[in-house]
């Protein structure tokens, strides 16, 4: 029998019918006898390396697929199953050298284009993976898991503004779907569209979120408290995704610890590093009892984000351990190793969040806090550490997780050293002397119609007054312009100021600045005690939910309540009050700054000593102890 020829068709076309028919066995029996008459016939290499495959024999198969390039280059397909194969087998460096030959050879070819993409990205190269991204959305600019993927990538490097092209780019020819639903919600406050806004919310609340749709039920959860959804809204979302998860058969059973002098108390976070929340944490790290308190620190951001903070964090935690490489339940084994008595997520629904680690009961006891200002949704977590006056009595009604309320602000206050001059004049950004300037440093997606709306009406009352934004890229400066301007707020009244080199020249800005209007209804954090840092008033307007108090619950633990608004009216008046009265202005700027020293709110230690005594509250809550010993009253 020769190729080409009867007998030798019929027989491997009886290879590939019991191939088809999962007899592995006899099939590659087939194969190998096939290929003694053609040895040198690629695609029969090609055919028995997918039996070899589907037979777990990846080497035999991997040297076949070789067999089958050699025999015939040009052809890409042989290549293209080595290489999803090398990834598979977690080969990823191999895997990319293979994908990188497929499309040196056929530049046009979708599925190296895509796979050398998945595979960058596997290896955390996102920036490399984005062109080769693009260049499929070009190949096949329908396809909703490119472009998916490419949507990440971009969001993943900061390049927000190009995903949001890129998504209206798809919008306009791909199907309608979970996806584009939630990137509308993530898009809707760039446009400065309010009809696309109230759609998006809509539609993104009534969606039949289906199991495999977590990950986006975890993104709309964090998207949706900067929009104004009600807290019953929120709760029906949260019950969704708890719904949703796809729960170990059993987990770990919460035996009291073994005895031991000190308490173990682990964190998990991707922010280990010179990130906005790293040296909040940092600091907190350091003022932890170390006599009481044993402390372990989970990594989820890659090995290439760590910094010189990380080494800290290094030095402070009885363990450093980084779960990048791991899955859930591995990482969620490993943790479990240190027999922790609380176990605190400082993620929620951020960028590089792991909840389902949580899943596996890594703890005897889980405490969300920091991320952002929502809850996780997942009934494995205790509770959500908050304060007194962030959240009202009733909030619990509308979580998953139970509140658990801190003897301080629940969010941390750090002082940051302003630089000697700030990063731009009064005289560069074209005011005068007696311009009033409203500083509101904040993203787009903070600024709600409603928002946008009130900060309108105190421009228009004050002839002389402008609102500072401080972009971090042109492409944000040009999403927040034209946000402002699709409410009414005309170029003019804009001014743009510098973000700073460094911390200290950030911290400076603030010299430039008069009053800051916080957003509504997704309120300041960092924002609000960073002009606080800077002795500078903060206007809020407040509300139920816990993302609408946090700037109340900072200013009311300051002991400074006379900037705090009820309703949108008093907020205006407040600023206009603030605008037109230096002197008050000034008696204020004396206030904070007397009130940071005498209030305890910028006290580290202090803070330090509620947080843990909000954990050992928790603990007691739970009735967990240490072996032969009770928790300290």
């Amino acid at each position: 029998m020769k190729p080409g020829q009867g007998a030798f068709a019929q027989a491997a076309a009886e290879a590939a019918r019991l191939f088809a028919a999962g007899q592995l066995g006899a099939a590659a029996r087939a194969y190998q006898q096939l290929l003694v008459q053609a040895p040198g016939m690629a695609e029969l290499h090609f055919n028995y390396a997918c039996v070899l495959r589907a037979m777990n024999d990846a080497q035999g198969a991997l040297a076949a697929f070789d067999r089958a390039a050699k025999l015939r280059p040009g052809w890409v397909s042989p290549l293209i199953q080595q290489g999803i194969l090398l990834f598979v087998l977690g080969q990823l460096e191999a895997a990319q050298k293979v994908f990188e030959r497929v499309v040196t050879q056929e530049p046009k070819d979708l599925a190296g284009r895509f796979n050398l993409a998945r595979t960058l990205i596997a290896n955390r190269r996102w920036r490399l993976a984005i062109p080769h991204l693009q260049e499929a959305r070009q190949l096949a600019p329908d396809n909703e898991e490119i472009w998916m993927t490419l949507r990440d990538a971009l969001r993943l490097t900061g390049r927000h503004q190009e995903a949001i092209e890129d998504f209206l780019a798809f919008e306009k020819t791909g199907q309608a779907s979970v996806w584009t639903t939630i990137a509308n919600l993530a898009s809707c406050r760039s446009l400065g569209d309010s009809a696309r806004e109230a759609k998006a919310v809509a539609e993104v609340l009534a969606w039949p979120f289906e199991p495999a749709d977590r990950a986006i039920v975890a993104e709309a959860l964090m998207l949706l408290h900067y929009f104004d959804v009600s807290r019953e809204e929120l709760l029906r979302l949260y019950q969704s995704y708890d719904r949703l998860q796809v729960r170990p058969e059993s987990v770990p059973a919460n035996a009291q610890r073994r005895a031991g002098k000190r308490w173990r108390i682990g964190y998990v976070s991707a922010d280990f590093r010179r990130h906005v929340m790293g040296p909040l944490i940092a600091q907190i790290l350091l003022e932890h009892d170390r006599e009481r308190f044993e402390l372990y620190s989970y990594s989820l951001a890659p090995a290439a984000n760590e910094d010189d903070l990380t080494e800290v964090f290094r030095k402070v935690s009885q363990r450093f351990l980084r779960l990048e490489d791991l899955s859930d339940e591995e990482a969620a084994a490993a943790i479990g190793q240190d027999d922790l008595d609380v176990l605190v997520d400082l993620m929620a629904h951020t960028s590089f969040a792991r909840p389902g680690i949580y899943l596996h009961h890594p703890a005897r006891l889980m405490v969300t806090h920091l991320g952002y200002h929502g809850a996780l949704g997942l009934r494995e977590i205790d509770f959500k550490l908050s304060d007194h006056h962030v959240d009202l009595p009733e909030n619990d009604r509308y979580l998953i997780e139970k509140l658990l309320p801190m003897g301080a602000c629940v969010l941390p206050f750090r002082h940051v050293g302003a630089a000697a001059e700030p990063p731009a004049t009064r005289a560069n950004l074209g005011l005068s002397d007696t311009s009033v300037v409203f500083g509101t440093f904040v993203s787009a997606l903070k600024m709600s119609p409603r928002c946008l709306e009130v900060w309108r009406r105190i421009l228009a009352a004050l002839p002389e007054a402008v609102l500072a934004f401080s972009p971090y890229s042109e492409a944000d400066r040009s999403a927040l312009l034209r946000q402002a301007q699709g409410y009414g707020i005309a170029p003019e009244r804009i001014v743009f100021i510098p973000p700073g080199a460094n911390q200290g020249e950030a911290r400076a800005r603030y010299r430039l600045v008069d009053i800051v209007l916080d957003s509504f209804p997704y309120s300041g954090g960092d924002t609000t005690t960073a002009a606080l840092d800077m002795h500078v008033p903060v206007v809020t307007l407040t509300g139920l939910r816990q993302g609408e108090r946090m700037s109340l619950s900072i200013l009311t633990h300051l002991g400074l309540t006379e900037t705090i608004a009820q309703t949108e009216d008093d907020y205006v008046a407040i600023a206009l009050s603030l605008a037109r009265e230096p002197e008050r202005r000034a008696e204020l700027a004396q206030k904070i700054a007397q009130q940071l020293v005498t209030s305890g709110l910028a006290d580290t230690k202090r803070y330090t000593r509620a947080l843990e005594e909000a954990y050992l509250e928790a603990l007691r809550r739970k009735g967990l102890r240490r072996d032969e010993q009770t928790l300290p009253d």
